[in-house]
């Protein structure tokens, strides 16, 4: 959901809130999209050598980020300095784009091998629907309440997703 939320949304409020033009605006979606690429390779590198293949710790690291850089755009003011919220669009980046590598290594290893097809799609079937659905949610929130209760909504979410995985099973298949 927050990815298809920050694809949708991130151009439009880095113009019209932040004060970006059309050309920065879309450097913005460029760099929270490299961001993202380059999360799904690291976010497999830290986990491999640095948790030993463990995902979970890996999940909850990139959803405390997803909260953090969230709530950093809805109280974001533009009188604040815009070379600090690059950090914010990577983390961004890193969180919201850059999970999706990790949660289907994790289910792969926590399902039985003759289910991992079947559960990867589930997955991707859910993942999917949040990211069609949710630009139309957050879109309806930012027109009756504006940009700040979008992206707490969002942070909501993300809080959610954070309790979710934190009750989640630990992979067994250690490389």
């Amino acid at each position: 959901m927050a990815h298809g939320v920050v694809v949708v949304f991130i151009i439009l409020y880095a113009n019209e809130k932040l004060g970006y033009t059309l050309l920065e605006s879309g450097f913005v979606l460029s760099l929270v999209m490299f961001s993202g690429t380059v999360g799904r390779i690291l976010w497999g590198v830290i986990s491999d050598r640095i948790y030993n293949a463990r995902r979970k710790p890996i999940l909850i690291i990139i959803t405390v980020l997803a909260v953090v850089t969230v709530v950093a755009l809805s109280v974001w003011d533009v009188s604040w300095h815009r070379w600090l919220l690059i950090s914010v669009f990577v983390g961004l980046g890193l969180s919201t784009a850059g999970w999706n590598s990790i949660v289907l290594t994790w289910i792969a290893e926590i399902t039985a091998k003759s289910k991992t097809a079947t559960s990867i799609g589930l997955s991707s079937t859910i993942g999917w629907l949040g990211f069609s659905s949710g630009p139309i949610a957050f879109g309806s929130i930012i027109d009756h309440y504006g940009f700040f209760c979008a992206w707490m909504s969002l942070a909501f979410f993300c809080i959610c997703a954070l309790i979710f995985c934190i009750f989640l099973p630990e992979s067994d298949n250690r490389g």
